[in-house]
């Protein structure tokens, strides 16, 4: 069905082929009774961009292997609209599963409900905590000063700090599955990341944090042993981040920065920080973590040379690491 141009709903009557296994769907509205298909297996729907919310009753589909995406509360009316909770009894999920609206959820204990931790067959699970936000979109930085904007919260100081608190709530209690090898973090806007449950990842390969624009540390990275590529994009509220950082982990093959104002000063640093070292044990120790870096350090340097970035640099408040730590 989601190939069916202009059809923008089913009929209720779908609920009651309780024998059904599969349903692959991009429509604005769900049939309100689609917990009925107890059977289902597999629910795709991750082509539906415009869903505003979805109903109640996923609850009940405990025997369910695929569900695409996840759309907590949002338009509708709230005695109807699913919320994280739903998840709670549908430990055979595996594969992919997107949550949006995580920003709708009203605090670590619903968060808790959804029982992530025993969803053992999840190896990717991506936590938005807006509705529009989608990462196949290419994006220029103006277009993404714009995105975070609308992350902005536009409540009093007092109100600012209360929806901090509960979106680190929120994602602490929610305690991601130990086997997932891709993790997404967007939108979030908590200032930390020191979330207990991230020892665990172990398995973890790929980790992108996007638009966490109050967010002024990364997670304890050095607890990822397995982590190969790491995306920080949008992340303004980031403080001092040096190279060495990104050393702890050593499996580390790949490592994107965009739109983060922190990570322009690692060009002018370069040439002061002991990495840089061609030594032997060095390229030894952190072979694969060292390219990453410094892959994304000539990246940086670049930039100085074409944009002429140092007045950029100013307006950022920039630190001059080299008085800070001398050079080595």
């Amino acid at each position: 069905m989601s190939e069916l141009k202009g059809i923008k709903e089913l009929p209720e009557s779908l609920c009651e082929l309780y024998n059904l296994r599969t349903l692959n769907l991009s429509l604005k509205k769900r049939p309100q009774g689609m917990g009925k298909l107890i059977n289902l297996r597999h629910l795709i729907n991750d082509g539906t961009d415009a869903f505003s919310y979805m109903p109640k009753g996923i609850e009940r589909l405990v025997f369910l292997r695929t569900l695409s995406k996840l759309v907590v509360g949002g338009d509708g009316d709230n005695s109807q609209v699913c919320s994280l909770d739903c998840l709670k009894k549908l430990d055979f999920l595996r594969g992919s599963l997107v949550i949006k609206g995580m920003g709708n959820v009203i605090d670590g204990a619903e968060a808790k409900k959804a029982n992530l931790m025993n969803k053992k067959y999840l190896l990717d699970l991506q936590l938005y905590f807006s509705y529009d936000d989608d990462d196949d979109n290419d994006i220029s930085e103006g277009e993404a000063s714009s995105s975070q904007c609308r992350l902005q919260i536009d409540e009093d100081e007092a109100s600012a700090t209360e929806v901090c608190r509960k979106d680190e709530s929120v994602v602490e209690a929610l305690h991601a599955p130990p086997n997932l090898e891709k993790l997404v973090l967007r939108g979030y806007r908590g200032i930390t990341m020191s979330f207990e449950w991230m020892g665990s990842l172990t398995q973890l390969r790929e980790l992108t944090l996007r638009d966490c624009i109050n967010c002024e540390h990364l997670p304890p990275l050095g607890k990822l042993p397995l982590l190969e590529r790491l995306q920080i994009i949008g992340m303004r509220g980031l403080k001092r981040v040096l190279p060495n950082h990104f050393l702890q982990v050593t499996s580390l093959e790949r490592l994107n920065i965009d739109y983060c104002p922190v990570f322009k000063q690692w060009a002018k640093i370069y040439h002061h920080l002991p990495i840089t070292s061609d030594s032997e044990t060095t390229r030894r120790n952190f072979g694969k973590a060292l390219e990453a870096i410094e892959n994304v350090i000539d990246e940086t340097r670049a930039q100085f040379a074409v944009r002429g970035i140092y007045e950029d640099l100013m307006a950022y408040g920039y630190i001059d690491f080299t008085k800070e730590y001398g050079s080595h």
